[in-house]
């Protein structure tokens, strides 16, 4: 029967013997294990499966985790940092977003303003000429009415 390692707390040991420890993938935490020299050897152990090949070495599997450990977290700081630069740039270009669309509808409402101005005016135009300065026109209007 091979030794299945349990992610519950385990009582703390009251001597000074060293207790060889396990990963816990969903909290990175370090947990104390039963002897693993027990008989089980550490092929058995899927959290041991890459560490060095010497299983009769508690202390220099610990050291190989810790190292682990601490790559895994420099790997975690560099990718966090990446999302961050990555929200930073996301916030950039919705705020440019938004100062294009505002700019747009800046646009359509000086188009929609003068557009307005120049057909009252072209009203005008036609109420004192008679013609439209707008619509095609087949012959130059006469100037001495």
């Amino acid at each position: 029967m091979s030794y299945q390692p349990s992610f519950e707390h385990q009582p703390e040991a009251t001597t000074d013997e060293q207790i060889p420890c396990f990963i816990n993938p969903q909290s990175l935490k370090i947990h104390p294990t039963p002897n693993i020299n027990s008989g089980n050897p550490p092929s058995q152990l899927p959290e041991l499966r890459t560490l060095s090949q010497n299983g009769s070495n508690p202390q220099r599997q610990v050291s190989e985790f810790q190292t682990q450990i601490s790559q895994l977290q420099t790997q975690l700081s560099q990718f966090q940092t990446q999302v961050s630069q990555l929200q930073t740039q996301i916030l950039t270009l919705q705020q440019r977003t938004l100062g294009l669309e505002s700019s747009t509808q800046m646009l359509h409402q000086n188009m929609n303003f003068w557009s307005q101005l120049f057909l009252r005016f072209d009203e005008h135009v036609q109420k004192v000429k008679g013609v439209s300065i707008f619509a095609p026109q087949e012959q130059a209007p006469n100037m001495e009415t």
